[in-house]
């Protein structure tokens, strides 16, 4: 059976019945569509069409780019969900201040760690090293906190790259998309209006993987 991504139009008729991973929507001619909400491979049983998830853990590589979300924080460090089954965490040494200050991290700077990144936050890191521990960095500009978009896991689905970016403009609003190695992606914007295209966008990622 095929392996679909989310927002994919599945062909299949009016007489078949959506089941786990699948929606129905309207189209322009007024005719009922098929579509994925997730990655993975269809599945039929009589007139039911499923989408079964394929079972995915990241393997890390140094150089990677990752999408993923604060856990925890403690002892100078986050920890970050990044679909591994290491820990992972990224240090206070190892992110750029507000405003790329360059100084030594103080005690001041451990305090304030929740006003850099917060539990919940989704985050573009890049894997620095791996070990028993696998550690992340965002000394970079490309790398940073997201506090507008949508997280998507895309199950099986991993790039062959360290990780892509791609950008369209919808309706005048600039949407990125982060594709990261570890099979998360984000689609978000700076611009805090753009509801309507940021779920535009998630919904046609076959586009762009």
């Amino acid at each position: 059976m095929p392996t679909v991504w989310p927002g994919e139009i599945l062909e299949y008729t009016d007489d078949c019945l959506e089941g786990h991973g699948i929606y129905k929507e309207i189209s322009g001619n007024n005719e009922e569509m098929f579509i994925s909400s997730i990655a993975g491979t269809v599945k039929q049983v009589d007139r039911l069409i499923t989408i079964e998830a394929d079972t995915y853990w990241y393997t890390p590589g140094v150089g990677d780019v990752v999408v993923g979300w604060v856990t925890g924080i403690a002892n100078k460090r986050w920890y970050v969900e990044i679909n591994s089954r290491q820990d992972t965490v990224l240090l206070l040494n190892s992110i750029n201040l507000i405003g790329n200050v360059q100084r030594r991290k103080g005690e001041l700077d451990e305090i304030m760690m929740s006003e850099y990144y917060s539990i919940g936050d989704i985050v573009i890191a890049e894997v620095q090293s791996t070990g028993n521990k696998i550690q992340l960095h965002t000394r970079s500009s490309k790398y940073r906190k997201i506090s507008f978009g949508v997280l998507i896991k895309l199950e099986g689905a991993v790039t062959d790259n360290r990780g892509q970016y791609h950008k369209q403009t919808v309706n005048g609003k600039e949407i990125e998309i982060v594709i990261g190695k570890n099979g998360y992606v984000v689609v978000h914007s700076d611009d805090h209006t753009a509801h309507g295209e940021i779920k535009e966008v998630a919904l046609s990622l076959s586009n762009y993987i």
